[in-house]
């Protein structure tokens, strides 16, 4: 499954970066410059690197008019962060009984200015002792569509084989884990 996403989201990047692209178009020999530089099409100031107006680090746009002002693009749309906080419970030490209602709760104490995607979901996952790989039960995620910044939610622990190798993941704009423990 992870092989198949992966591919995936190769594909997709590939796509954007083929737009990207198609949106430029190489000076012409005979147009008089000799740079070799790449201009947005129907525009005549150069932009050095199309992939990093795709990625927001360019100086110059499509819609700037030819202004080459040194303004960035992410001065326009705001410095956005990731967020990672930590996951305080459960911990090394705590047990959850399949069936029950448990408690995660992370720390919300210290977030950056502007986050990207305050959108929360949470998996619950396992830790394969012998190759340290985390499987990750992405399809039933524990809870969905939740704002990270509310520090705890409450999840109903699902019916799983016992073990000591557990764990949960936080996912918003990006992915931390809970150290691991038990469900009986």
């Amino acid at each position: 499954m992870f092989t198949l996403r992966s591919i995936g989201c190769a594909i997709h990047v590939l796509t954007v970066v083929s737009y990207a692209q198609a949106a430029y178009t190489p000076l012409a020999p005979n147009s008089g410059s000799s740079s070799g530089a790449i201009t947005a099409r129907g525009d005549d100031s150069p932009i050095s690197e199309p992939l990093a107006l795709l990625f927001g680090t360019a100086s110059n746009s499509l819609n700037s008019g030819g202004d080459t002002s040194s303004k960035r693009s992410s001065d326009t749309l705001g410095q956005r962060d990731v967020y990672s906080p930590r996951i305080s419970d459960p911990r090394t030490a705590t047990t959850w009984i399949a069936g029950s209602t448990a408690v995660v709760k992370w720390d919300t104490s210290d977030p950056p200015r502007s986050i990207t995607n305050r959108s929360g979901k949470l998996v619950l996952g396992y830790i394969d002792a012998r190759t340290d790989n985390e499987h990750l039960f992405l399809d039933n995620p524990l809870a969905a569509n939740f704002d990270i910044m509310r520090g705890s939610i409450k999840v109903r622990v699902p019916q799983v084989p016992p073990g000591n190798n557990y764990i949960v993941v936080l996912f918003g704009d990006s992915g931390n884990r809970s150290p691991e423990f038990t469900i009986n």
